[in-house]
C-alpha cells in the first residue's frame, strides 16, 4: 500500500480547485485586513507638523512644542487641547507668553 498517493473516485476536480481558490481569498482577506491595521495605526500615530500640543492620555496633561515630552509619552497631538496644562512648559499657557 502507498500512503504516499490519494485515490480519488470520481470526478473531484471542481472541489479540489474550490477549496484552492477559498485558500486564496482567505489569505487575500487577511494580507488586506494587515495592510488595512498598518494604515490605521500609521495614520492614529502619525506626528502632524502643524500640531501645537500633545495631551498625554493616562493623564490629560498638555504639553507644548516646547516641553522635552511633547511627543514622549502615550498621548496625541492636537490644535485644541482639553486638560491641565503642564507645570514644566506651561502648556497652552506657554506658548501665550512669547
Amino acid at each position: 500500500m502507498d500512503f504516499n498517493t490519494i485515490k480519488i473516485n470520481g470526478d473531484q476536480h471542481g472541489v479540489i480547485v474550490q477549496h484552492v481558490h477559498f485558500k486564496l481569498l482567505a489569505a487575500a482577506i487577511i494580507i488586506a485586513a494587515l495592510l488595512l491595521c498598518a494604515t490605521l495605526c500609521v495614520l492614529y500615530y502619525w506626528r502632524p507638523a502643524q500640531a501645537e500640543f500633545y495631551v498625554t492620555r493616562s493623564t490629560g496633561v498638555i504639553h507644548n512644542r516646547t516641553c522635552i515630552y511633547f511627543g514622549k509619552t502615550r498621548g496625541y497631538y492636537t490644535n485644541h487641547p482639553e486638560g491641565r496644562d503642564c507645570r514644566r512648559c506651561g502648556g497652552r499657557e506657554g506658548l501665550r507668553e512669547r
